[in-house]
């Protein structure tokens, strides 16, 4: 299913280092009424090593997007960020590359560097001084103003992405007027992912996150509704037309998307099921380009067929496309 001479979009993650507390992310899981480590999620500060990114990227031949995304960790941790987006402007022509980032990290050189080679960075900022802390927990202000003066100093383009909080929606107006004070070339404002856990975000405010060991974790068992495909139909984003996409996580694995790479962090049962399940199917490092080649990967039977059956067929469907790209008949 998946050509590598159709696939022209790349998400990368670089870096499963973040210094923020976000509480809907994949490094934390809420067990028992607390909110503890995810220690299912055993790759987590770590970095992309850069001659393994330029073994592993330049077997995509026919890229012309890559965006260095934040599904585990902050791509601006990564000390030679500069160093592969110029990497990647060399070798592919007319590529767009964007970087997801919460701003407050990353040396003032490496943002010169990147306002210099023609990305798009898009600052993760959700509210100002007095509210940006709430659910970006432990990112600094002054940093994130410092790095974005910067950037936009030196010809960086930059786009403020907010999310839709209900603690941030009286400042809107107040957070797109800043967004053009300082030089930003849009202000977008998007959905929330998890609009159910707003609550937690304020009810574990500034508290310890726990440690719990992956053996303790209990795994939520939730009833699957069986009339899916009599109301919905999958639109994959990952599968447009000829223009594919596929996701590189930090531990070098290939996924359809980013979401997808989850189901190994997640404490639901029927979902972490399916991903033991592909490893007793295909192996330990079937998905991993340390170990085999883009080409290899994507002449397993999942790539060839088996997702693409998965979306029409009940017994083998991937809740977690359902969840991100399905939609009503």
């Amino acid at each position: 299913m998946f050509q590598i001479e159709n696939i022209t979009w790349l998400d990368l993650e670089i870096s499963s280092t973040c210094n923020a507390r976000c509480l809907d992310c994949c490094r934390v899981l809420y067990q028992d009424e607390v909110f503890v480590h995810n220690s299912l999620h055993n790759h987590l500060n770590q970095l992309y090593d850069f001659e393994l990114f330029k073994s592993h990227v330049s077997q995509f031949s026919a890229l012309k997007s890559i965006s260095f995304c934040g599904n585990s960790g902050d791509a601006m941790a990564h000390p030679k960020i500069a160093e592969m987006c110029n990497w990647l402007q060399k070798n592919y022509d007319t590529i767009q590359i964007d970087i997801e980032t919460n701003g407050s990290l990353g040396k003032e050189q490496t943002w010169i560097d990147l306002a210099n080679c023609s990305v798009t960075v898009n600052f993760s900022i959700d509210g100002l001084e007095n509210t940006n802390h709430i659910y970006r927990q432990n990112v600094s202000w002054s940093n994130i103003v410092k790095n974005i003066e910067i950037f936009i100093k030196h010809g960086g383009k930059a786009i403020w992405q907010a999310i839709d909080f209900p603690h941030i929606k009286h400042q809107l107006k107040d957070m797109e007027h800043l967004s053009k004070k300082l030089g930003f070339e849009k202000f977008v404002v998007r959905p929330r992912f998890s609009p159910t856990e707003d609550h937690l975000i304020h009810k574990f405010l500034n508290k310890p996150i726990q440690s719990l060991d992956a053996d303790k974790i209990h795994f939520e068992k939730l009833p699957i509704d069986k009339n899916w495909l009599d109301f919905n139909k999958i639109q994959p984003f990952c599968q447009k037309n000829k223009n594919q996409s596929m996701y590189i996580d930090c531990d070098s694995t290939l996924w359809p998307c980013c979401t997808f790479a989850q189901i190994r962090y997640r404490d639901r049962f029927e979902i972490n099921e399916k991903y033991h399940r592909l490893i007793e199917k295909y192996g330990k490092n079937w998905n991993n380009l340390k170990y085999n080649s883009l080409k290899q990967i994507l002449d397993v039977g999942f790539y060839r067929d088996e997702l693409k059956k998965s979306w029409s067929n009940i017994d083998m469907i991937y809740s977690t496309c359902i969840e991100s790209c399905g939609v009503c008949k």
